[in-house]
């Protein structure tokens, strides 16, 4: 799929970048014929990717770029509450 496409095409790299993600997606998923999955294993990826962008936002905390980093704590803070 890489090989083929054409990298001086901005719209052939979109295209790539799309069917890329499609054959991750059928891979994780198990192929075309997949089940949708439960809420459950939705609120279990939403509340995971949640805590990462939190301790994301935590340690670059110090650059002071991130609009809310009054409502952060601390590194050591983030380290302590890991689970």
């Amino acid at each position: 799929m890489a090989q083929a496409c054409d990298r001086t095409s901005i719209a052939a790299l979109e295209q790539a970048s799309i069917a890329l993600g499609h054959a991750v997606d059928a891979a994780i998923l198990g192929g075309a014929e997949h089940l949708p999955l439960s809420q459950a294993a939705i609120d279990a990826v939403l509340d995971y990717a949640l805590r990462h962008a939190r301790r994301e936002r935590t340690w670059f905390k110090a650059n002071q770029l991130d609009p809310d980093q009054g409502d952060l704590p601390d590194i050591e803070a983030m380290l302590t509450a890991a689970d």
